[in-house]
């Protein structure tokens, strides 16, 4: 593995300017991919800006019934959320099931939302403090609630 630097900001302006000004630059969420593909040589960045601690783990209420999930927000954690298992089970059950997906290698109480299966973790991603996955108010299903993983 080649040698890079690593820096853990105090806030997302910060974080978003350090990965702004270096092109070799990524932003580490959750990082189980990340450092997996720059161990075998599949991403060669310079700088890793680990976002981890910044505080976006949240899962809010939004008006009319919604949930706003935050784009740090643990996959197992929004799994276990009360409200997205009142509200959401299917969501809930899927993310609980997650490992019989394609993604099956990804250990899921340490990817995040706004992670998915191979999303986009470069500098061209989307900022930490504009991102993030919302889930409008859904109407309820009659049947079964069994989730079918992606």
């Amino acid at each position: 593995m080649r040698p890079l630097s690593y820096a853990r900001p105090h806030d997302a302006a910060t974080a978003v300017a350090m990965v702004g000004r270096n092109p070799g630059a990524a932003f580490l969420a959750g990082g189980t991919t990340e450092v997996d593909l720059l161990r075998i040589g599949v991403h060669r960045h310079d700088l890793l800006v680990d976002i981890n601690e910044l505080p976006y783990r949240e899962v809010e209420e939004l008006p009319g019934g919604g949930l706003r999930l935050g784009a740090l927000s643990r996959m197992s954690d929004v799994a276990r959320d009360q409200r997205v298992m009142a509200r959401y089970p299917a969501v809930s059950q899927a993310l609980l099931l997650g490992r019989r997906s394609s993604c099956a290698t990804w250990p899921r109480s340490a990817a995040t939302s706004a992670s998915g299966c191979g999303a986009a973790t470069s500098g061209t991603a989307s900022p930490p403090a504009t991102s993030g996955i919302r889930v409008p108010a859904a109407p309820r299903w009659r049947g079964s609630t069994a989730a079918t993983p992606c």
